[in-house]
């Protein structure tokens, strides 16, 4: 037996008339209540939800409260309102099932009309096709988050600007980052090891109930962190649509050639807290801060580290080179050392508007988006937007935008409870 999470905004979901009849059918509605008579079936559960989450949060939510392992052999399959444009063939692949992988893309495309794949890699790359129904996951860079085989820029930008928000040097492992950042530890590792993800367009996807399952043993705990996130942030969207296969056991791909001498996330933060300083004769510590940003823009983080430490040395109570120590912390997903940098950096200077922008992202990481919220917001004026104005210029905009997107989930939350409060 089939399992549908089904994600919908304002989609015509007639199409689930035609699923499978001993099929459990759970649509999860964001958008306007469906009209009646659309759903000429009985057995579908309809949920209603505030309009925040997006796809993301609504899969999240479903395996915090719905998820039901059942048959541990059997599928749920994961979609937003309108599969087809994504996936063309779904429902003659439902019909196909006996077939799939455990983890098992469904989609072939983005959107129709966007040209993403181009139309022949999509009608003659058959490797993953079931029979003669087209499917395609899709390989991407686990450090530009872009396809393989063909550009696309809106990847690349994807990637470009998560790395801002999270003060990432170029040549980061975007997917370890972001599951550290979410306390996925042990999936982080081995993003960290490897090179290239794999994802199914439109988070279209199924997966086998015992691999949800094995998921949840460890992963369940961070849930709620990870809805919060998809709330927050709607380009979590994206990173979530890379991810999910990988969540559910699909493996990361390493390139043995490169994997040589790969330093994991851990093994950073703790150089960044116990590396030995290196003289450099001569140099002020605003040469030392200098001269660590080149390092970490070019990715060598080791030099940069033992260049801040240097400063540090020099003078122990540098607000600047701690907040630079916490970016460094935050960049390779150590929040708990992130963390401690940024609170010294704020004891010594309360109005250090780069190590309030670390903290805020370091709360937002625990799930924490009031405190988030108020942080952010001391950033908007004063000596603290004055700072940030002036040693990080880059992130007003990304703050601004944070505000925004955190003011709106708080007024979601605001409305829910008081509909709550007079149902």
């Amino acid at each position: 037996m089939l399992t549908f999470v089904i994600a919908r905004f304002e989609e015509d979901i007639g199409w689930v008339n035609q699923l499978p009849a001993d099929a459990r059918i759970f649509v999860y509605n964001r958008g306007a209540a469906i009209e009646a008579g659309i759903l000429r079936r009985n057995d579908v559960q309809v949920i209603a939800l505030k309009d925040a989450g997006r796809q993301s949060g609504t899969y999240l939510q479903h395996m915090m409260a719905g998820f039901d392992a059942g048959a541990a052999e059997d599928f749920t399959v994961f979609t937003g309102g309108d599969p087809f444009a994504c996936a063309p063939h779904f429902l003659d692949l439902i019909e196909v099932s006996q077939r799939w992988r455990d983890v098992q893309p469904l989609a072939l495309q983005r959107p129709s009309g966007t040209g993403i794949p181009p139309a022949r890699l999509a009608e003659e790359d058959q490797r993953d096709w079931i029979d003669d129904l087209p499917v395609r996951p899709e390989h991407f860079s686990l450090g530009t988050w872009a396809p393989l085989a063909f550009d696309d820029d809106v990847a690349r930008e994807n990637g470009r600007a998560y790395r801002q928000k999270h003060l990432l040097p170029e040549g980061s492992n975007l997917a370890r980052h972001f599951l550290e950042f979410v306390g996925l530890d042990e999936l982080a590792a081995q993003a960290g090891a490897a090179d290239i993800g794999v994802f199914s367009y439109g988070a279209i996807f199924a997966v086998r109930n015992r691999r949800i399952a094995g998921f949840l043993q460890t992963g369940r705990r961070h849930l709620g962190k990870m809805e919060i996130l998809a709330r927050a942030d709607p380009d979590c969207d994206g990173i979530y649509e890379r991810l999910w296969l990988h969540l559910f056991g699909e493996p990361f791909i390493t390139l043995s050639a490169l994997s040589a001498g790969t330093t994991t996330a851990s093994e950073t933060a703790v150089r960044a807290t116990a590396a030995s300083a290196v003289p450099v004769p001569g140099r002020t510590n605003p040469q030392l801060r200098h001269a660590a940003y080149v390092a970490g823009s070019a990715g060598r983080i080791d030099e940069a580290i033992s260049l801040l430490q240097t400063a540090l040395g020099t003078d122990p109570e540098d607000a600047d080179a701690l907040s630079d120590l916490a970016t460094l912390a935050l960049g390779a997903g150590d929040q708990p050392a992130a963390m401690i940098f940024a609170e010294h950096a704020l004891r010594i200077r309360p109005s250090h508007g780069a190590a309030t922008y670390v903290r805020a992202m370091c709360a937002l990481g625990q799930g924490d988006a009031p405190t988030c919220l108020s942080l952010l917001e001391t950033l908007q004026s004063g000596e603290p937007a004055l700072q940030l104005h002036a040693e990080a210029p880059e992130l007003v905009a990304v703050v601004q935008q944070s505000i925004e997107r955190l003011r709106g989930l708080g007024r979601a939350a605001r409305q829910q409870a008081s509909a709550a409060a007079t149902s």
